[in-house]
């Protein structure tokens, strides 16, 4: 088959086997941080994102985008996280044959058009990649990838076009998408940080110097200088968290539960042996977890750390020879394996490394980095079928594997059907972790089964009793139970170990109120209204419990302020009146 033909039928075997392996993730509900994300005030009100903002702008305005037109329908989200992964596979599968017509590969005996294929459909179907698509708010990671392999991609064909007896317009033009893609790619996820770093490997490895040093330097300026763009928004730029109300906030908290960061150094340790997690998992995705439940290691001297340091150690020092050596010789293959492995290294660093995320592991922040490690075993997987000469072989090994990565892929995406089964398996998997058992409890509240849902959240509290979310949890379904006596030891504690907290002040001052005692319930709901000072509902409710304690003047100050706040409140009109009324009546 011509090359012309064999890209677009390759393209719909990659939609049809996309869509077929992820036909069951398309009506999987919102979970974990998807509240947070995708019911923020901030993807709800598309007409902010006309002022720029953050270092994930665009991927919320993807966001924002869906809501515009599907609201909650989460259908519509995961459709268009599937079309971005099956369009980043075949992108995968674009860059292995722009790379076979570089200086270095082009006059090679090296089957490219197998390696291509293969690094295309084991990305596609790799099972680790179901966080990165299934789970819709780490379409961060998916986009992110997007505009990182269109940005490569564009910098190669701008390079063999400029590279041509006579460079045209197009070459140019492909120049310009690239600046402009990998600029955007800055603005998608700080994972692209790493691009211009990439792009100039490719520089140095696929193309010669014939051209002069110089030149190569000015091709690679511009996008140098977009690695001052994701400082330049964290330093310069003060955001404030995205607003939330209702339920948004309730969940966001629900969902973040821990957001303690730890010390460099100890997020630095852990990740020695995360990052050789990472490669078990690509090479045997057994055992894939939601919310793993890692160990933090504090010293270097932690025998896991020190022999997870040491094969990366040696991974890389292997790398570096084999790369060295294939650059100055004859050596395909092993060119594309060492690039591969770099790419793997420098696309993981920007999570794990000295930079500390409050979850020390995740598999979606496996989907870029992934690309690399599949490319090099696509890559050796060539080169042993072509010196035994067993390509047929090689064939039905590649089929056989991705028959098994597809039928792992789509078990895989049953349990997002539903928050309950999601949390059982994370509760399965990590049952000595808190976060399961809260989250548990939360999508059983949401289902009416309040019971249920506090012993959840008793079995948070009984493994992180000092945790101020776990007691809020526990303290807020008792209310919601009609058990607001046995409510307050939670909540009081809560406040006690997050003084900050608003919603813990409102639910204590609202369980007060329950049983009778107005005069105690004035002092918390007063501090709710000071926290929430934008928030008409906070003062309508500290002003009736000042009524229901005889504070009728005073009362009637909380619901005038209240109005003042939301003038079209009807609820605090309705109060003010009464209250009004019984004041004139005394």
């Amino acid at each position: 088959m011509k090359a012309a033909c064999r890209k677009p039928v390759f393209l719909l075997l990659l939609l049809a086997l996309g869509l077929i392996i992820y036909s069951n993730a398309l009506t999987g509900p919102l979970v974990f941080d998807d509240h947070g994300t995708i019911e923020s005030q901030r993807t709800i009100a598309l007409r902010g994102f006309r002022h720029f903002s953050g270092t994930r702008y665009l991927t919320d305005l993807t966001f924002a985008l869906n809501y515009a037109t599907g609201g909650f329908n989460t259908t519509g989200y995961h459709l268009v996280n599937i079309i971005i992964h099956i369009s980043n596979a075949f992108f995968v599968y674009l860059l292995v044959l722009l790379a076979f017509k570089t200086p270095a590969l082009r006059d090679r005996k090296a089957d490219g058009n197998f390696i291509a294929a293969t690094s295309s459909l084991l990305f596609l179907t790799h099972p680790i990649q179901t966080e990165a698509v299934t789970y819709i708010s780490q379409r961060y990671a998916s986009l992110a990838a997007f505009l990182y392999i269109l940005s490569i991609m564009l910098y190669l064909k701008a390079r063999l076009a400029l590279d041509a007896k006579e460079p045209t317009a197009k070459g140019w033009a492909l120049y310009a998408g690239c600046v402009i893609a990998t600029a955007a790619a800055q603005i998608t996820k700080e994972i692209c940080f790493t691009l211009p770093v990439i792009i100039a490997l490719f520089e140095f490895t696929f193309f010669d110097n014939s051209k002069g040093l110089l030149r190569r330097l000015l091709y690679l300026a511009p996008l140098m200088l977009d690695l001052s763009i994701i400082p330049a928004i964290l330093y310069s730029v003060k955001a404030s968290p995205p607003a939330a109300s209702g339920i948004t906030k309730t969940v966001a908290a629900l969902m973040r539960e821990d957001l303690s960061i730890l010390p460099r150094h100890d997020y630095l340790m852990t990740q020695f042996r995360v990052m050789m997690t990472y490669l078990r998992l690509l090479f045997f995705p057994i055992g894939q977890n939601a919310d793993y439940d890692y160990p933090v290691f504090h010293t270097f001297a932690a025998p896991q750390v020190l022999m997870s340091f040491a094969a990366l150690a040696v991974i890389f020092a292997a790398t570096v020879f084999l790369y060295v050596r294939s650059l100055k010789g004859d050596r395909p293959y092993g060119l594309l394996i060492s690039i591969g492995v770099i790419w793997f290294f420098v696309t993981i660093s920007v999570e794990s490394s000295i930079i500390p995320i409050s979850d020390v592991i995740f598999e979606h922040r496996l989907y870029l980095p992934s690309v690399g490690i599949i490319l090099s075993f696509s890559t050796l997987l060539a080169l042993v079928s072509q010196r035994l000469n067993l390509r047929p072989a090689g064939i039905v090994l590649v089929g056989a594997i991705v028959a098994m990565n597809s039928a792992a892929t789509f078990k895989r995406n049953a349990v997002w059907g539903s928050e309950i089964a999601f949390w059982e398996d994370v509760m399965k998997k990590s049952p000595n972790k808190a976060r399961g058992y809260s989250n548990e409890g939360y999508a059983l509240i949401k289902k009416g089964d309040r019971q249920e849902a506090i012993a959840y959240f008793g079995k948070a509290v009984r493994l992180r009793p000092n945790f101020w979310l776990t007691n809020y949890n526990m303290g807020n379904a008792l209310l919601q139970a009609g058990r607001p006596d046995e409510s307050l030891m939670f909540l009081y504690k809560s406040i006690k170990l997050k003084p900050d907290y608003a919603d813990a002040y409102a639910n204590l001052g609202y369980a007060l109120v329950e049983l009778k005692r107005p005069e105690g319930a004035i002092k918390y709901l007063a501090e709710y209204a000071r926290l929430r000072a934008g928030s008409a509902d906070a003062y309508n409710n500290l002003g009736n419990a000042l009524l229901l304690a005889g504070k009728t003047s005073e009362a009637i100050s909380a619901y005038r302020q209240a109005l003042a706040l939301s003038p079209n409140d009807i609820d605090a009109r309705t109060n003010l009146e009464n209250a009004s009324k019984l004041m004139g009546g005394r």
